[in-house]
């Protein structure tokens, strides 16, 4: 018997079993930021043009970001208000966050606190 995602009564996926392993969907998280007087208080390194995907390089001091106590520094940026990121250059994924307007929603995968290319 082969082991696969688990089912419900009716052969549906459950609800945390979305196809990866436990300890991976932990490492992924939402997050909604609502816009201050300096924009959401984070940025980003990478992009597609660099071969690699979108990082939280720093925390604005006392932003919406860093008051969230979820986003650090090296969280890896998955979906920008539910659009996968994969392929997305810096530009454009700049471009969205702005185009969300004065609250996004934003998922990400917890780093490790290294940011990809900058050692």
């Amino acid at each position: 018997m082969s082991e696969g995602p688990e089912l419900d009564a009716g052969g549906r996926t459950r609800k945390g079993h979305r196809g990866r392993p436990k300890q991976q969907d932990q490492r992924y998280y939402s997050v909604d930021l609502e816009r201050g007087p300096t924009g959401f208080g984070f940025s980003l390194r990478g992009g597609s043009e660099y071969n690699m995907g979108l990082y939280v390089l720093g925390l604005m001091e006392g932003g919406p970001a860093s008051h969230s106590h979820k986003i650090q520094v090296s969280d890896q940026l998955v979906e920008i208000n539910g659009d996968n990121t994969t392929g997305m250059t810096h530009s454009q994924a700049v471009e969205q966050i702005r185009r969300g307007g004065h609250r996004i929603h934003l998922v990400l995968k917890k780093g490790n606190g290294y940011v990809p290319g900058l050692w």
